[in-house]
């Protein structure tokens, strides 16, 4: 069988901060829509993409992210709100992305968090693209993805078009005429 290969997606701070207090100290809206675009785009219609998740980022979400296989890592066999058609809970990153890899149903599959599950998918050598989100700052995170390295990969430049609509990020918070670009992406890859 062809092993399908791995796309990370990620938003990082400058700290390589991912997440404060099991939530996300930010808030782009176009941000969550590029996620919702890379992780949902196909070109075969009757497939759909796997995304895999730890149970922590899973339990960030109000419902499953729906039109794709949610894939969630974690132990607890009784893990609430797994009890939809498009959600399946897998003891381990290998678990995932074996599960997801065995599914004829599904055309690509994403990497979205915590660091655990970023830093087990990099070990694996199946990751082809990382996407991240650069934002801008300090966000005192708890959650920090202190061994991301990318040094293996080329990154792509300019990103292409169909994303850049999405990277007009600027603070919200402030007045309209001092509007600055607080994000931006990068996409790395490589040969597998």
């Amino acid at each position: 069988m062809n092993k399908k290969p791995l796309s990370i997606v990620v938003a990082l701070d400058d700290c390589n901060g991912i997440g404060r207090d099991n939530t996300i100290p930010w808030h782009f809206k176009n941000d969550m829509k590029f996620f919702r675009h890379v992780t949902s785009k196909k070109i075969d219609p009757n497939k759909q993409n796997a995304v895999i998740i730890g149970r922590k980022t899973y339990e960030t979400f109000p419902k499953p992210l729906p039109n794709r296989l949610n894939i969630v890592i974690s132990r607890n066999s009784a893990l609430p709100n797994t009890n939809y058609p498009n959600t399946t809970r897998v003891d381990s990153i290998n678990d995932a992305i074996k599960r997801a890899q065995e599914d004829t149903t599904i055309e690509n599959i994403f990497i979205a968090g915590g660091v655990s599950v970023y830093e087990e998918a990099m070990k694996t050598n199946l990751v082809k693209r990382v996407y991240v989100t650069r934002v801008k700052g300090d966000f005192h995170c708890t959650a920090v993805w202190s061994s991301f390295d990318v040094s293996n990969f080329k990154r792509i430049k300019p990103i292409p078009i169909e994303y850049q609509q999405f990277f007009d990020c600027t603070d919200e918070n402030r007045e309209e005429n001092d509007k600055a670009s607080v994000c931006h992406l990068e996409i790395y890859e490589r040969d597998i």
